[in-house]
């Protein structure tokens, strides 16, 4: 009935909005996409049109096209802004162990020796800075990466997270684990966060540590404004995809 009324009033922006939401409601995005597009084409100020094409590229996996509806409707329609904000939050998707900067291997499980994270470790007391890059599906504000209160370091200690040295008891040779980074990097081209903490070397040089469960958690917002979600702002090695936090903020 839309279709028809489409080829009837060709140039009214409310037929093809309707069109696109029943796109939307079907999983046919594509077709929302270019119905909605039209309708916005048509008819500019239609804040509706705007939520339900982020609704489209959603669908699609289409980031930049959700930030760029968000940012209009953030300025249009506080109400419509927050929905589309509700099912389109910016998620972490994991760690990229590939990546160059990458120098602390979240592969390595309990009871790691400092030495094998890095070789500088061999004298007593030492200090090194490492790093692990973790990536973004969506473009994050940079500034809200790279503030370093935003992120909090942890021990796994749940399911999903798995637990630090999988539930022994700590030991006088375990690491102490920073609560925080001392700084991040970010890169808008990859969507990625250096994180880079520091490690030391207990005084008899035979410090362990337990990489792959060691949990970080970003607490912030993408370039859209859009906070993290909640249920996907932590990862650890051990994960097989992003997961709630299980940090507790001040």
């Amino acid at each position: 009935m839309f279709q028809k009324t489409q080829k009837l009033s060709p140039n009214d922006g409310n037929v093809f909005y309707a069109l696109g939401s029943v796109y939307n409601a079907q999983g046919n995005y594509s077709d929302a996409v270019t119905a909605l597009q039209q309708s916005i084409q048509l008819k500019p100020n239609f804040p509706s049109a705007n939520y339900q094409l982020g609704v489209a590229y959603n669908g699609l996996g289409y980031t930049d096209g959700v930030q760029e509806q968000q940012k209009i409707l953030n300025g249009t329609d506080s109400n419509l802004a927050k929905q589309l904000s509700d099912i389109t939050n910016p998620k972490i998707t994991g760690i990229d162990n590939s990546n160059i900067g990458n120098t602390f291997n979240t592969v390595f499980g309990p009871n790691t020796s400092l030495l094998i994270i890095d070789p500088s470790f061999i004298k007593p007391n030492s200090t090194k800075v490492v790093s692990t890059v973790i990536k973004f599906d969506s473009n994050m504000d940079a500034s809200s990466v790279t503030n370093a209160s935003n992120w909090t370091i942890s021990k796994g200690n749940n399911p999903q997270s798995g637990f630090y040295n999988n539930t022994m008891p700590s030991s006088s040779k375990d690491a102490a684990i920073p609560s925080a980074p001392i700084s991040v990097a970010y890169n808008s081209v990859t969507k990625e966060a250096t994180v880079s903490f520091r490690l030391k070397q207990n005084s008899t040089g035979d410090a362990v540590i337990d990489p792959n469960h060691l949990v970080f958690t970003f607490k912030g917002k993408d370039s859209a404004g859009q906070n993290i979600d909640p249920n996907a702002n932590s990862i650890d090695g051990n994960a097989t995809a992003a997961f709630g936090s299980v940090n507790t903020f001040a």
